[in-house]
């Protein structure tokens, strides 16, 4: 008999030693790990069974040391040949214990030179260092004593080498399988991922359903410990337990919005081997129960770096608090890094555990939906009454004058009440919230609680669904063309006689600046009959409007999305986008080009307050502005329009340009704040 060490992530020690005990293996618990007894036979049936374990260690040697230095001494004249041959390769991995002060890196230098001068010593040839794919890797835990082992599986048993390239997975594939066997689901009963993301949680059902080895692709290296014979004879039984689960029929889904989601969650099923996953497009709150009998929801929504700053993190919990209603009887078990955001489902916990998925604590809430449960609509505070009268409000003065001006995309609310630091936006039959630049001194749960306040506000007064109103959580230095997702969704609005396809749902801004609409009108009136030039073209709304009063139109933007998107907007008012002029280039490169070749009636040149792009130089509008205006003003026919516009904040022009400023006039009425400038030069 032999004592090993196997390793799991904080929290699911008693997950793991329930799952050994069905191995067969006896253990005891520690932190992070447990202690087994067994031969090489038990370590073995861990590596290859246990779907929560993280590393198997196999102990060569225990010793005392104060230091490195020591540790070195004691390693120096060891047995290594009984473990490796000069023509293997070797990585060390180290752990130091609490209240043990030692510099890793140098422990870890140490110990590769005991390696190397005992081999020298003895062969007059040294081993090579392997980092990433070692034949031999050992582990030195430094702690009341040094203990020094081998890796058995010689990395970590979370590496399932199932996950595709570009797949963004926050769940490491251990914790999602002990998430799974926290919730009590059983290969028998449905069970549904709502927002699956790319699919671990989804693999790791499948794997435990078809019981499929997850380290069934191990291959052992030159560890000269290794018996061959036990492996291979424990590596047929397992083949043999999932040749005989193969017939079993699963009732496992997936759902999410993101299509390419959904695209890597399939082709992690398929690298995995495992089959009979469903995968669907769709918002949670869609999903409906299905199979026999009552099942199981488990979810690991958006949070902190996964999409935390876009608020998306708030409007799922909301969703998910909607969704596990529609599921009566069923079980709904939910892993996040924001504890707080739990309080949106508005639901009551069953049960709770903390759960480490690497350095970052969550926590799994489960929650037992009655037999009778209902989808409910959570409820807004009563402070928010202010928020709801302020709206009401506005909306009676706005919606004569929007339908005059034949509009369906406006500004509702601006940032007027200082608790609701938030502006919303209605395009068509759906609604965008906006919060930006979040005062640090506000606490984060008090502004959470307040968005969502704001979320049910706009659904009551707009009379929209709760799904048709969307949040963004702006923060410094988040790029206004950063893509978010990839639904790929769009809707049409109008304004006056033109529509326009906006995206509420991909990008931090929709495709439409509802503050430029007085600008698109102004810039294109200049060029009515005449030649328009748009720069930082965007979705080329401003170059439709042109093209309505019958100017030809010249629209730049390095972004061949936007322009395409452009295109698309040309279409939708029946205008024909090869009539007119697209250029996917840089701004400065093309005037630089058409100076002295052509000229324009109207420019407009609206942006971004910086850019960076591997196809252009960097653009700092404080710093750049005056040399693209007076570049453009190069290009600008005589008794031409120049309109200049930025939502820089604390800018200020160059003194020197001859601009007269024409802000007033360019800020629609549906907006309170001035949310951009604006300067009208002529040539």
């Amino acid at each position: 008999m032999h004592d090993f060490a196997i390793t799991c992530a904080r929290g699911t020690e008693s997950l793991l030693h329930a799952e050994l005990a069905e191995l067969g293996v006896r253990a005891t618990e520690s932190v992070g790990a447990l202690t087994a007894t067994g031969g090489l036979e038990a370590a073995y049936r861990v590596m290859l069974g246990s779907r929560i374990a993280q590393r198997v260690l196999w102990p060569l040697r225990t010793f005392a040391a104060d230091d490195a230095d020591q540790v070195y001494e004691a390693l120096r004249g060891f047995a290594w040949p009984e473990h490796m041959d000069t023509d293997d390769t070797f990585a060390i991995r180290a752990a130091i214990g609490r209240g043990r002060d030692v510099h890793a890196r140098y422990l870890l230098q140490r110990v590769k030179d005991a390696i190397v001068d005992t081999f020298r010593d003895r062969t007059g040839r040294r081993p090579s260092v392997d980092r990433d794919d070692p034949e031999v890797a050992y582990h030195v835990h430094f702690g009341d004593e040094v203990t020094l082992a081998v890796d058995l599986a010689g990395r970590s048993l979370h590496q399932r080498h199932y996950r595709p390239r570009g797949a963004k997975a926050p769940l490491k594939e251990t914790l999602a399988a002990a998430v799974l066997r926290a919730s009590g689901w059983t290969w028998e009963q449905p069970l549904l991922d709502p927002m699956c993301g790319s699919g671990t949680l989804l693999v790791e059902a499948a794997l435990a359903a078809r019981e499929a080895a997850p380290g069934r692709r191990l291959i052992l290296g030159s560890w000269r410990g290794h018996d061959a014979q036990v492996f291979a004879e424990l590596k047929r039984e397992v083949e043999l337990r999932e040749k005989a689960a193969a017939h079993r029929t699963l009732q496992i889904r997936g759902r999410d919005l993101d299509p390419e989601s959904l695209r890597l969650a399939g082709e992690s099923l398929r690298r995995a081997g495992v089959h009979g996953v469903t995968l669907e497009q769709g918002p949670a709150l869609d999903a409906r129960p299905f199979g026999k009998g009552p099942g199981h929801l488990v979810v690991n929504p958006p949070y902190g770096e996964r999409l935390g700053a876009s608020g998306d993190a708030l409007r799922a919990h909301l969703d998910l608090g909607t969704t596990f209603r529609n599921f009566p009887s069923w079980h709904a078990h939910v892993i996040t890094g924001e504890p707080r955001l739990l309080k949106q489902l508005g639901l009551k916990s069953q049960a709770r555990r903390t759960l480490y998925n690497g350095p970052i604590e969550c926590t799994l809430a489960s929650f037992a939906m009655s037999a009778d449960a209902r989808p409910s609509k959570p409820r807004r505070r009563p402070e928010a009454e202010m928020l709801l009268n302020r709206m009401r409000k506005n909306l009676k003065r706005l919606r004569k004058w929007a339908d005059r001006q034949n509009l369906d995309a406006y500004r509702v609310y601006d940032a007027e009440i200082p608790e609701y630091n938030v502006v919303v936006d209605r395009y068509g039959d759906a609604a965008l919230v906006q919060e930006h630049h979040r005062p640090r001194r506000v606490d984060p749960a008090v502004a959470e609680a307040r968005l969502r306040d704001a979320l049910l506000v706009v659904a009551e007064v707009l009379e929209l669904d709760e799904t048709a109103v969307h949040l963004r959580v702006r923060q410094r230095g988040e790029s206004q063309y950063e893509r978010r997702a990839n639904t790929g969704e769009r809707h049409l609005v109008r304004e006056g006689d033109h529509q326009f396809e906006v995206n509420l749902l991909d990008y931090q801004d929709t495709g439409l600046y509802l503050d430029h609409r007085q600008l698109r009108l102004m810039a294109a009136e200049a060029a009515r009959g005449g030649r328009f030039l748009n720069l930082f073209a965007y979705t080329c709304t401003a170059s439709v409007v042109a093209a309505g009063l019958g100017a030809h139109t010249t629209s730049v933007d390095l972004s061949k999305t936007y322009l395409r998107w452009g295109e698309d907007n040309f279409q939708r008012n029946d205008m024909d986008p090869g009539a007119q002029r697209f250029e996917p280039l840089d701004v400065r490169r093309f005037l630089s080009h058409v100076r002295g070749r052509e000229t324009w009636q109207s420019i407009l040149l609206a942006p971004p307050s910086f850019s960076k792009s591997s196809r252009a130089d960097v653009l700092d509008l404080k710093r750049d502005h005056r040399e693209l205006i007076e570049a453009s003003l190069a290009v600008l026919a005589p008794g031409g329009n120049l309109f200049f516009s930025t939502h820089a904040r604390d800018f200020e022009l160059d003194r020197g340009l001859d601009a007269q400023e024409i802000t007033r006039q360019t800020v629609p009425q549906d907006f309170r704040h001035e949310p951009h400038r604006t300067w009208k030069l002529t040539r």
